[in-house]
Parts: C-alpha cells; structure tokens; sequence
C-alpha cells in the first residue's frame, strides 16, 4: 500500500511575503492604498495631538482609515471585527500597512474625528465631480431603515412608562428570589460549587441590569424638567439611545428601533449627501434638495437635476415651493385627495368668489358650501333630486336608488393651489413623466448593497452625531468603490 506525505494546517508556520507583490495596479487593495496616501490630508488630524516634542509616536491616521474604510468595503464594519482581520487577512495588512492596533482606539478614533472624516468623503465627491464620474442629470432621494444599538424593550412614554416599571420591578423581585434560594441551597448542600458559582453570577448580573433600568426610569419620571415630562406624554423614548425611534421595518411586517438612512444618490450610483431621520421622510425632503443644490453650486456644477422621490417624501406644500423654485420634482403621489380614482372630482369646475368657493358640476349644479374648521377643509354638496335629469347621473352616483346626495371635499390648500397641483399631476401622469420616475427604482441597489453586501443592518452606535458617523463611513465606501471602478 502507497505512503503519503501526512501534511496538516494544524500547526502555524512562518512565510515570508512581500505584500505589495501581491496586489497589481489595478486592484481593488492597490487603487484604494494610493487614493489614501496621496488624495487625504493628514494634516487636519495634526491638531488633536500633542506630542511634536515628547510623548510617545500615535498610530498613522492614513492606515486607520485605510484599515476602516477597507473594513466597510468589505462587510466588516466592527473595531474587533477589523482588529481580528489585522492580524489574520493579508488585505487588510496591505493597505494599513501593517496597521497593529486595538479595537477600542479604532472606535475611540471613528467618534473623535467625525468632522475630519465628513471632509474625506467631501473631498471625494469633489475628485469625483472633477473625473466627470457623477452624473447629475437624476438624484434620486430614499431611505433605508437601520437597526439602533437599543432594545424596543426598552422604550418607555404614554401609556408604556409605568408598565414597563412594573415590569421591571417584578423582574427584580424573581431575581432576589432566585438569589436568596440559591443561598439556601448551598447552605443545605444541593448545589455543586461550580454551579452556585455561575448562578450566582448571572443573578448579580441580571439584578444590576433591572436596578439600573428602574433607576432611568424613576429618575426620569420623578424629574423636575417639564420638557422631558412633555415628551414622555407625546412620544416614546427609548433609555439606551433616546436619538432613536420605533418605525416600521425594510419589509414593513415588523417594527425595529433605529434610525432612517436618507440618502441622495446620483444617476450613476454616487451618494451626494445623507442624514439619519427618525421622523417621516416628507419633513425632510426639501432639506435633502437644498443640500444638494449647495454642493453643485459649491463644485460650480451649472446642469439642472431632476429630484426623484418614493411616496414617503409626499408633501404637496414642499413639492410645490421646490417646483416654484425652479427645481424638477418627481414625487409620487399616494394620498387618497390625489389617488386616479379620486381625479373624477376634478372634473368639477371651481371657482373663487368674493365668500370663498363654489363648486359647478358638468351637469351646470352648483353644489352648496360647508367649511370644516376641524379638517380644515370645504365641502360641497349635490341633491340627487336636481341631478334626476342629468345625463351624468350614473357617474356621479354609485347607487342612485339609494344616494341621496353626493359629496365633493377639497383641503384649503388644495383649494388655493388647485392650478399648480393639477400641472403637477398631468406632469407625473405623462408617459414622459412616468418614463423619468420609472428610472427612480434603478437605484435601489444602493441600498440593497449597503445592507446586504457590506453588512449594514445595525450601527453600532448610539446617539444621531455618532450614527450619522456610521452612514458616512458606509457612503464613503460606497463612492470609494465607484472611485475604484472609474480608475481601473
């Protein structure tokens, strides 16, 4: 019977490598590791440190963010994450340069420097502008739901503050319970010492997590800031990371605590500007707009953009200041006042007289007027009876054995912006119209790569500033990726 060599990976060995030979000039590792060293200014890091004279050499700002960036293109975004591939993935070595560093100074570094980093993906987006690799012609706005560090268990506000102290209060209980059991075992001797160890452990553990959660609780309620009581009576509040809120999540079957990564993407897949939200995503579209106007006129860009949106971002009030502004909005519409169901009614002739509006059917009925201070909206009614020899009749009627009246309601603002509105529907209803905002779901890649890809379904971080940190070491990746492709 053949002998064969009894060759094993069990055992660590010692090679010796040359890392720039391993990666050409066309890679991914190589175009990155020359953009760093050559296109980012260190010299906006200078500053936070002292040690010109004495103390200690600090690690290199470049392989820091070398190391990190590399660790979000790839879908390692943790500081113990990126740690271990230090060690143990020869690219991560490459572009760090050999980077030997502990996770808590990687995290230390992200919160230090949020300014500077912004400023990296600024200039960027700049050398991007000048290689003629952003296409400005579509901007398309959206959002993607991001799980906070915090637990919904954890949220307290309305009806949800005092039960979930009473929650936690009992919880306690259990575990003192548990505890003075424990001690009674041992006391009588049913209990190994290895295992009263342990228990005993994970008791003062799961006691010091409910006191400290009852503490929040009672401090909060039993504070004497009026605003925080407020609060508490209108919205929930979560204990661990208050910036965040409960919405629905990506599948919209479930519910998360997080944030809303809004972001702004150009024709050809480049980010131009993001912002976590945790309110509705229509209070912020005209901010979204005005950003990326400031950033073209900034980079001198003089082409106009068209602004596409999902239906998130509906408000008729923004949509129509953007329009009167100059800019090219494509919004689209889900609000039942603009459904094309609803559109019949405007076939209704309005007219604004000297008391307000009256309202004339095609049949020449002019329908009597209610304002509703409450709704904020005008009423118009229809009898059934003047309508009997109204060749319209069955339209307007669903039942006109039954209907008796028919009923027309426009909001104010409809009412007053009747004209632009109704441009701006026929806008969006065209085949041009619906050619440009069909052009808008070409960009949900962005997203599905940013979660899905590179691993993005949590940030790790607490608190809007620091979250905000977090989305632009994602965007950053993801323009630095487009940089990589436009170089090779």
């Amino acid at each position: 019977m053949a002998r064969y060599e009894n060759n094993s990976t069990d055992q660590g060995i010692f090679i010796s490598l040359n890392l720039d030979a391993q990666y050409e000039k066309g890679s991914r590792e190589y175009i990155l590791k020359k953009y760093i060293n050559t296109k980012v200014n260190i010299s906006n890091f200078d500053k936070a440190y002292k040690n010109d004279s004495s103390g200690r050499p600090i690690k290199n700002p470049l392989d820091i963010i070398a190391a990190v960036l590399y660790g979000y293109m790839s879908g390692n975004r943790s500081s113990r994450s990126i740690e271990q591939m230090l060690r143990q993935h020869i690219g991560f070595m490459y572009v760090s340069n050999c980077l030997s560093i502990d996770h808590s100074v990687i995290c230390e570094f992200k919160t230090k420097f949020k300014e500077q980093i912004q400023g990296v993906f600024t200039n960027l987006l700049f050398l991007l502008n000048e290689m003629g690799a952003i296409d400005w012609d579509l901007v398309v706005g959206d959002g993607t739901k991001i799980k906070a560090y915090a637990s919904k268990g954890r949220t307290i506000g309305k009806e949800k503050t005092q039960k979930l102290l009473r929650t936690y209060k009992r919880m306690a209980e259990k575990v003192m319970k548990r505890d003075s059991d424990l001690e009674q075992s041992r006391e009588n001797g049913e209990i190994p010492a290895e295992k009263y160890q342990m228990e005993k452990q994970r008791t003062i553990r799961l006691k010091k997590t409910y006191d400290s959660v009852i503490s929040k609780i009672e401090s909060i309620t039993q504070s004497d800031d009026t605003e925080m009581k407020k609060n508490l009576q209108e919205k929930y509040v979560n204990l661990t990371d208050p910036d965040s809120n409960i919405m629905p999540g990506s599948c919209r079957r479930h519910f998360i605590q997080g944030y809303n990564a809004t972001m702004m993407v150009s024709n050809n897949d480049v980010i131009i500007d993001f912002d976590p939200i945790t309110d509705a995503e229509k209070n912020h579209t005209t901010d979204m707009v005005r950003r990326v106007e400031n950033v073209k006129t900034i980079m001198q860009v003089k082409s106009s953009s068209k602004y596409l949106f999902d239906t998130g971002f509906q408000d008729f009030d923004k949509i129509l200041s953007l329009q009167d502004d100059g800019y090219d909005m494509y919004v689209a519409t889900k609000e039942r006042d603009f459904t094309d169901k609803s559109q019949k009614r405007r076939d209704f002739a309005l007219v604004k007289t000297d008391s307000g509006f009256s309202l004339k059917c095609r049949g020449e009925e002019i329908g009597k007027t209610h304002y509703n201070i409450k709704l904020n909206k005008t009423f118009f009614y229809f009898n059934k009876i003047q309508c009997a020899n109204c060749s319209y009749i069955s339209e307007c009627y669903k039942d006109a054995s039954k209907s008796k009246q028919k009923t027309v309601s426009f909001s104010m603002f409809e009412l007053n912006r009747k004209p632009k509105i109704d441009e701006y529907l026929e806008k969006m209803k065209s085949e041009n119209g619906q050619k440009i905002y069909s052009r808008r779901l070409g960009k949900e890649h962005v997203f599905s790569n940013i979660k899905t890809q590179r691993n993005f379904l949590q940030t790790y971080y607490r608190g809007k500033e620091n979250v905000r940190m977090d989305i632009c070491w994602a965007a950053l990746a993801q323009n630095m990726q487009k940089y990589i492709v436009s170089m090779r």
